[in-house]
């Protein structure tokens, strides 16, 4: 995933392992031009953020973290 950077984003991944965040056009024109130049670091963001958003970020997470607050 790749991404502007939002406030509480690093509460919900890994910034550099599982999304990729820009600031500006600069800082996404450079991670674009990395991503062509290394797919396979490209398809490594991809998988570990995709586990993470699975993991954690789905209804059924959610609801079973309320549960256990409960």
């Amino acid at each position: 995933m790749l991404t502007d950077d939002q406030p509480d984003l690093a509460r919900c991944f890994d910034l550099g392992r599982e999304v990729l965040v820009y600031r500006d056009a600069d800082e996404l024109n450079d991670i674009h031009a990395r991503l062509q130049r290394e797919p396979g670091y490209a398809a490594a963001i991809g998988d570990r953020g995709r586990r993470r958003l699975l993991a954690e970020h789905t209804y059924a997470h959610r609801l079973d973290t309320l549960a256990k607050l409960m």
